[in-house]
């Protein structure tokens, strides 16, 4: 990657609470380098560095907006006004100069918040005398550390390979960038990078073994460090069950199904018994009379989130205030298959999905357009963008158990998360459990699928999954599960953004 890439360069536009505005981030040089001996000279200058940091992941060319267009109109059901306005991304035509420009902004922006994680971690290393207390200390450089390793692990899968192993195994990955400043970092293997992104979860673990979040007391930290309530709200840091999570995820996507499980199991147990999190109450929220009151994002399932400013601003493009010619639709096709009509699908239940008649507002003929960012400026709910959710943790428990053939307690992690989005039938009322063991496990896979469609449309996650199953499973499971899809998903080559133009003149190989 360029050096220029390494720049820190915060957004400020988008924020966390008030109480830590971005202002000493934006007390910069000529050259937009932070005036390192005054940002880094308090407590206080470390959290307006991470704060930073989730700043730059969450501007609209990072993790917000633009990753959510590219990687859900590449791959989901959507239907659109004007066709040609996001014809690169439901054709894979990259080579478009609009597509070029979002992708080169994609990579450069990931990369940017690298460069900011990196520079907090060498300062935080230096100014031990700043960061006295060994708590926080171990607070930031475990949420830095799990910030690098989740943007590396996106980037890797948007840019790269879905298998890591095999022929793949030494070919080389994205750059995985662990120094500030100096000489463009050298790409590695798949396998190298691999090792590299689990160690920065595991050493981040290791430091956020004793987070407040798993309900260890610490009364002299609470007075002396956190009397101003900084590290309290813990859904919008890089707490220890988000970052378990993520191992969880990491370790399912290399096909690691045991530890994946048994991760999972304890982000959704501990997460749950520590107050961490809390399932929606589905028949609650479709009662609450004004739509936009409503938890339609379920931010109160989110083991990650960030805090956008003015998220349903931001991501008007999925809501009907908007210009016919500019909007994005869940299909009609789509809505009928995924959450409606018994008569296509045989099964009753899916009406009753929350996910479905009350996070999608039927606009006109052209379809549904997504609500679920939709949230009044007087919302407790509004700005929550989920990264990682409670119920992803399920999803990876009944995959696990789809492949230790135990399809009970496959259909059982399912049912939990069904039952918590209204849906009052299991999935044995339409699987028929005593079919023969190759057709459950592609029903149930399929339905695992059709789940994390649900789920996580409108946020840029699904195109992980999606590539993933289509890679490791039967090309019957995929289909099943993305009915009413009308992109193109195979070859899955079509789903790898290039690499920027720039960064291949600069020597940078996409070794595909």
């Amino acid at each position: 990657m360029k050096k220029s890439a390494l720049v820190i360069a915060i957004v400020c536009g988008l924020s966390l609470p008030a109480l830590f505005s971005c202002q000493k981030w934006l007390e910069a040089t000529s050259s937009s380098k932070v005036t390192d001996s005054k940002l880094f000279s308090t407590r206080s200058g470390f959290h307006e560095a991470l704060n930073g940091v989730y700043l730059a992941m969450a501007s609209e060319n990072a993790m917000g907006r633009e990753r959510v267009l590219i990687n859900d109109v590449s791959c989901g059901p959507f239907a659109v006004a004007n066709e040609s306005l996001y014809r690169a991304w439901q054709q894979h035509t990259y080579n478009l100069s609009a597509a070029n420009s979002a992708i080169k902004s994609l990579w450069l922006n990931h990369y940017k918040a690298v460069a900011n994680i990196n520079k907090a971690l060498d300062e935080l290393e230096n100014r031990r005398d700043v960061v006295s207390d060994e708590l926080e200390y171990n607070l930031i450089k475990g949420e830095l550390l799990a910030a690098r390793a989740l943007i590396h692990f996106d980037l890797m899968r948007m840019y790269g390979h879905t298998d890591w192993g095999g022929d793949n195994a030494s070919k080389l990955a994205v750059p995985y960038v662990t120094v500030y400043g100096g000489e463009p970092t050298r790409q590695l293997s798949y396998a190298e990078t691999q090792q590299l992104l689990l160690a920065d979860i595991s050493q981040a673990l290791e430091c956020l073994k004793e987070d407040p979040v798993r309900g260890l007391e610490n009364e002299a930290f609470e007075s002396a460090v956190n009397g101003d309530g900084y590290w309290t709200n813990r859904q919008i840091h890089l707490n220890y069950y988000a970052v378990e999570a993520l191992a969880a995820r990491v370790n399912l996507f290399l096909g690691n199904y045991v530890e994946a499980a048994r991760l999972a199991e304890d982000v959704a147990q501990s997460a749950l018994s520590h107050g961490l999190v809390s399932w929606l109450d589905a028949e609650a929220m479709v009662k609450q009379p004004d739509v936009s009151m409503r938890d339609m994002s379920f931010s109160c399932e989110h083991l990650f989130s960030l805090d956008i400013t003015s998220l349903s601003q931001t991501m008007l493009i999925f809501f009907p205030s908007i210009a016919l010619n500019t909007a994005l639709f869940y299909s009609e096709t789509a809505m009928q298959e995924h959450f409606v009509s018994d008569q296509l699908t045989g099964r009753n239940d899916l009406y009753e999905d929350v996910r479905g008649p009350a996070c999608l507002l039927k606009y006109t003929a052209s379809g549904y357009q997504i609500q679920k960012f939709y949230a009044s400026t007087q919302s407790p709910y509004k700005d929550r963008f989920p990264i990682i959710r409670l119920s992803e943790m399920y999803y990876i428990m009944a995959e696990a158990a789809v492949l230790s053939f135990d399809f009970g307690k496959a259909a059982s992690y399912l049912d939990t998360v069904r039952s918590h989005r209204g849906i009052t039938t299991s999935l044995s009322s339409w699987i028929n459990m005593n079919d023969s063991a190759d057709n459950v496990r592609k029903e149930l896979l399929a339905a695992i699928l059709e789940e994390y469609l649900r789920e996580q449309m409108g946020e840029g996650q699904y195109i992980f999954t999606l590539k993933r199953f289509a890679a490791r499973y039967e090309q019957e499971i995929v289909e099943k599960a993305n009915k009413g899809t009308a992109v193109a998903i195979y070859p899955i080559s079509n789903l790898i953004l290039p690499y920027p133009q720039t960064e291949i003149t600069e020597g940078r190989i996409q070794d595909l």
